[in-house]
């Protein structure tokens, strides 16, 4: 029990000094301060969210109260430059996918904007932003507290989009926007099948 409370502690720690950093402000952690003169902020980040990853893939609920905060992570923060961003994005998904299964307190409000905010990424993020998203999102299928509708709406708009190209036998006289729509759908259809079943969506 002592181990599991202070386990607990150093979660909420950490979690604390993610907002802290956000918030542009001097992180301690136990007493530790960090001069963000010589720590460089997204390294500090990095580190943080890795340990939280750990924490979640072997004792997910002591991350369980601070899962509202990982939901806010993943609608990516415009500050950050677009790398850093993406690997913050793609570390709350996977968070989020150890802990979905548990958080009982999840209200449909939650379970709404958790989806349009996984329906976005797939929609903007490079594919291994998205492969973690589309994790998150089978996890969230599962846990029976989403209809499969918006899961389906989002693979029938990549099928849509491959479909206007379905004569093409080739990529020549296409431009690259066009084409990075047809890479990105291929992409994302193929992961959206891998995790959810079309055939029996309940």
């Amino acid at each position: 029990a002592k181990v599991k409370s202070h386990l607990c502690k150093i979660a909420s720690a950490l979690v604390s000094g993610l907002l802290l950093l956000d918030a542009g402000e001097t992180l301690h952690i136990f007493n530790v301060k960090f001069d963000l003169t010589r720590f460089n902020k997204i390294i500090l980040k990095r580190a943080i969210f890795a340990t939280l990853r750990v924490f979640a893939m072997s004792e997910p609920e002591l991350l369980l109260p601070h899962t509202p905060s990982f939901c806010v992570y993943l609608k990516g923060d415009s500050e950050e430059e677009a790398q850093d961003n993406n690997e913050i994005i793609s570390n709350a998904a996977l968070i989020l996918t150890e802990l979905i299964p548990a958080w009982q307190t999840c209200d449909t409000n939650n379970c709404t904007e958790l989806e349009v905010d996984l329906q976005n990424i797939m929609y903007r993020c490079p594919p291994y932003v998205c492969k973690c998203a589309a994790k998150c999102w089978k996890a969230l299928h599962a846990s029976g507290k989403v209809s499969p509708n918006r899961i389906e709406q989002t693979a029938s708009a990549f099928y849509n989009a491959l479909w206007q190209y379905r004569l093409c036998e080739n990529m020549q006289g296409v431009s690259i926007q066009h084409q990075g729509s047809v890479y990105r759908s291929l992409s994302n259809l193929g992961l959206l099948c891998q995790t959810f079943d079309f055939d029996n969506p309940d």
